[in-house]
């Protein structure tokens, strides 16, 4: 039998990054049962996963040894889901907000087609302002439906900042596409 948690724990304090390998080797399938039971969706459940490793990496110090480290663990994989799952209901709140009142602004019936032409259309010309690296990130997320790990390695980024950078391109183009949307 290999080392206990507290050991690995001690061992990664003192540097030794291998022993993190194992903590992750012993642990990944609790904590993927963990999220995969909270979120339904198996790209969100990669990202979390890892999310809460790397969130366990950087709290480990605050682990108190001789404690159930596994349950410590998944009530970070837990704390993550949550946040996860706040962060999307905002997302999908602002976006319902957003299209309620477009939908006001343009009551006429008639005018549908028109509306999601100048939408679409709205929607290309912010995303033809953007420099390459940006385009590219929407296509790799939206188009390719892939997951922030994968990403941030076809990008040279790191996941955190993958998801920062996401986060900025879409309140670029919000704030664009208003401002297209007011012209027409």
């Amino acid at each position: 039998m290999g080392p206990d948690a507290d050991e690995l724990v001690r061992r990664v304090l003192d540097g030794d990054v291998d022993a993190f390998a194992a903590i992750i080797r012993l642990h990944q399938r609790e904590v993927w049962r963990v999220v995969t039971a909270m979120l339904y969706d198996r790209r969100r459940t990669e990202d979390l996963v890892q999310q809460t490793f790397v969130n366990a990496y950087e709290h480990l110090f605050q682990y108190i040894p001789g404690r159930d480290f596994a349950l410590w663990l998944k009530q970070i994989a837990r704390n993550a889901v949550r946040q996860e799952l706040r962060r999307h209901a905002r997302e999908q709140n602002k976006l319902q907000n957003y299209w309620e009142s477009l939908r006001v602004h343009w009551r006429d019936e008639h005018a549908a087609e028109r509306r999601q032409a100048a939408v679409s259309e709205a929607l290309e010309a912010c995303r033809g302002r953007l420099p390459p690296n940006a385009r590219r990130l929407l296509e790799l997320r939206y188009e390719r439906a892939m997951g922030f790990e994968e990403i941030a390695e076809a990008l040279g980024r790191t996941v955190a900042a993958t998801r920062q950078f996401l986060s900025r391109i879409r309140l670029g183009l919000r704030e664009c596409m208003q401002k297209e949307m007011v012209r027409t």
